[in-house]
């Protein structure tokens, strides 16, 4: 009887055995299976990840950029006196390919930079649309009192008047045809929106010579043209002028807020030594001016011949200032004065009058 209640309790030993190590075998599947959900979890995880980060980076942002014309040399002449100005405004829509209303994605948006111009950019990123064109419209400076027809795609300036080159405030631009980008061609979205901007304003600088010796100049005042405040307002074509080659910042139309001839300026008042038959020489402020035709714009200069003054003295001349022009007045000091001159138109022989001849002289021998 012993020998069987030994093997029994044997047997009960090999059972408990047996069930301990299905049980151990089953949690390691069961751990095994875990950790491959785990990992097949990550996998799709990682892959929605990717995925993600590739829509993001084929969602192009909308950039811009800008080239400045040279056609002036104003104050705003290159990138970076622009973004030190504020930068410009830029109005944007898009129209879908496959119909529907336009969209305005720029309203009037600060494009600016801080890095002199090198690269620019905007609040509250905008993303292109793949099938859609956009039509782009700027101008600047970005705080200058511009208004925009959605309709026309045309500025309006107001309250706009002369002052000093040097005085950034009277200098304004504008791109002159807007531009257009169809975002489904190959690599329309690639690069930055570029625009070229032009003066609306006119240039106007000063420079003497002289074609003879001892002349200084020393004062310069010009007067005549019409100081009051104007609007620009830009115009789609120039059918008027019967071509259609024009394009519209040069026909754009100005309109002063009072006809009165009332300007006066003393452009210098340094006196400067001119050197005869030498190329001309600059002279006194520059100043961007409110384009208009000038029937009788004068000129008033005191200056110095030989060190002899010569005071008020007057030039008068008809002019132009049109939109986006450069004037240089060139002023030949001297060059047109009357030098005083002699002549001599006889010398006369001795009279011999009657009763005036010498007396005899008697000779005695």
């Amino acid at each position: 009887m012993e020998q069987k209640r030994f093997n029994l309790n044997s047997l009960i030993n090999r059972v408990n055995e047996f069930n301990k190590n299905n049980n151990f075998n089953q949690k390691q599947n069961i751990m095994k299976k875990s950790i491959l959900l785990l990992a097949v979890a990550a996998s799709f995880a990682a892959c929605t990840q990717n995925q993600e980060i590739n829509d993001a980076i084929s969602q192009q942002e909308i950039k811009f950029d800008q080239v400045l014309n040279k056609t002036t040399k104003a104050e705003i002449t290159d990138k970076a006196a622009l973004a030190k100005e504020g930068g410009f405004a830029v109005y944007g829509k898009k129209t879908p390919h496959a119909g529907g209303d336009a969209y305005w994605v720029f309203n009037g948006t600060a494009v600016t930079s801080t890095d002199n111009g090198a690269n620019w950019g905007y609040a509250e990123t905008q993303y292109w649309d793949k099938v859609a064109t956009y039509n782009f419209y700027a101008a600047a400076p970005y705080n200058a009192n511009i208004a925009f027809d959605k309709t026309s795609g045309l500025f309006t300036f107001s309250n706009v008047t002369w002052g000093k080159a040097t005085e950034v405030a009277y200098d304004y631009l504008i791109d002159r045809n807007g531009a257009t980008v169809n975002a489904a061609e190959e690599n329309a979205t690639k690069y930055a929106v570029a625009f070229e901007f032009h003066h609306v304003m006119a240039k106007v600088d000063f420079k003497v010579m002289t074609t003879i010796e001892g002349v200084k100049i020393n004062k310069l005042v010009m007067q005549g043209w019409n100081a009051n405040e104007a609007t620009f307002a830009q115009v789609a074509s120039a059918t008027n002028l019967g071509t259609d080659t024009w394009t519209a910042i040069d026909c754009s139309e100005w309109k002063m807020e009072a006809e009165t001839l009332a300007g006066e300026v003393i452009v210098s008042e340094t006196s400067t030594t001119i050197t005869k038959n030498a190329d001309p020489v600059a002279y006194g402020e520059t100043y961007i001016m409110v384009p208009q035709n000038i029937a009788a714009l004068k000129f008033i200069v005191d200056y110095e011949i030989a060190g002899e003054p010569f005071i008020n003295q007057p030039v008068t001349l008809a002019s132009a200032w049109g939109t986006d022009s450069h004037i240089t007045y060139t002023l030949n000091i001297g060059g047109g004065s009357d030098p005083i001159n002699f002549t001599v138109n006889s010398i006369c022989g001795f009279d011999v009058n009657p009763g005036t001849e010498d007396p005899a002289v008697n000779v005695k021998p």
